[in-house]
């Protein structure tokens, strides 16, 4: 089974502020920020709050940190997690990938699960590992 593979990569976040009507200034619910409503450092905001140019930026950043060239595949090979991955795109389709505001999966999570794939992809996907709550959370950001 193949896990949504999002790409991406660090920067760090503040949440984002939105106006309502009056123009007074709230914090959104976690996961309702608009694309581009994320400011300051991305690692803690949602994917659906990028703009393109963040979101170009964490893939940029990732490919970094997991070190791995476009096709890497990550995959556990054995046991109750066994045909479960996280394959790598290249840029261009990291970049091109869209996330509706309703995606609460955060830079920092994404990126935590990639290493962890990386290193052990079973012990990844196991309950409790890196990738679960992600997993959990993935069908909220197609």
């Amino acid at each position: 089974m193949k896990v949504e593979a999002f790409l991406f990569s660090i920067l760090a976040a503040m949440t984002a502020c939105s106006s309502n009507d009056d123009g007074d200034s709230k914090e959104p619910p976690p996961g309702e920020q608009e694309p581009g409503r994320c400011s300051g450092d991305i690692t803690n905001c949602a994917l659906g709050a990028l703009s393109d140019a963040q979101k170009a930026d964490m893939c940029n950043l990732t490919l970094e940190a997991i070190d791995s060239s476009s096709g890497a595949k990550f995959e556990c090979k054995s046991g109750p997690q066994s045909g479960q991955y996280l394959q790598v795109n290249a840029k261009n389709e990291c970049v091109a990938q869209k996330f509706p505001a309703s995606c609460s999966i955060t830079v920092s999570e994404l990126l935590k699960c990639y290493k962890a794939a990386k290193a052990d992809a079973c012990a990844a996907f196991e309950e409790g590992g890196a990738c679960t709550a992600m997993v959990g959370r993935s069908q909220e950001c197609t």
